[in-house]
């Protein structure tokens, strides 16, 4: 909990105006995860759905099931998919594993902001002067892979958007500064 210090107690002057904008602030990140994680699942789905029922006669119903199809087909089938959005098979298999987890907080109420996995993402091909000590994944790095699944625009409208909200949210906090809740998300501490 971004209010509370190591030892799990409240940090002095938190008053439940400021854990309700961050309640609020986490209510409309999701919402926003979540317009562009039900583009990214169209986009899937239909090139997955092209490729499996052309070679396989099978079709694909939902996102967790085209995810895990995904990491069941053959490399050449895997490799025509993630040619579309330019990337390798191994780092689009890393990206949806995260993306369903994503999708699965943002539709049943768990907080987004301070997401992390274990499921590994090889970073370093998206941003390679990201600097991390360890190799837990952040919302920021799914949010930055998922530049690559969508356009350009939507990808803008997306990264505006989580920004817009960092602005009003650093706007209401009164006993943290908002870089403490960028810092939890993974924002490089230059980007704000």
């Amino acid at each position: 909990n971004a209010f509370k210090n190591k030892n799990g107690q409240y940090i002095a002057n938190v008053s439940f105006d400021d854990i309700y904008a961050l309640f609020e602030f986490d209510k409309n990140l999701k919402n926003i995860i979540l317009k562009y994680c039900l583009e990214i699942e169209t986009i899937i789905k239909s090139i997955m759905a092209n490729q499996i029922s052309r070679v396989y006669g099978i079709q694909i119903l939902t996102f967790g099931v085209a995810s895990s199809y995904y990491g069941l087909l053959k490399q050449s089938d895997r490799q025509a998919i993630a040619k579309y959005f330019k990337i390798s098979d191994k780092l689009l298999k890393q990206i949806l594993k995260n993306l369903t987890t994503i999708r699965n907080i943002t539709a049943h109420s768990d907080r987004l902001y301070n997401y992390t996995s274990k499921f590994y993402l090889s970073f370093k091909l998206i941003d390679e002067n990201y600097v991390k000590s360890d190799n837990i994944t952040n919302l920021y790095m799914v949010i930055r892979c998922m530049e690559k699944l969508l356009t350009k625009e939507q990808y803008e409208e997306l990264y505006n958007a989580i920004c817009e909200e960092v602005i009003k949210l650093g706007e209401k906090l009164k006993s943290i500064d908002v870089s403490e809740i960028t810092k939890i998300i993974g924002f490089p501490m230059n980007k704000n």
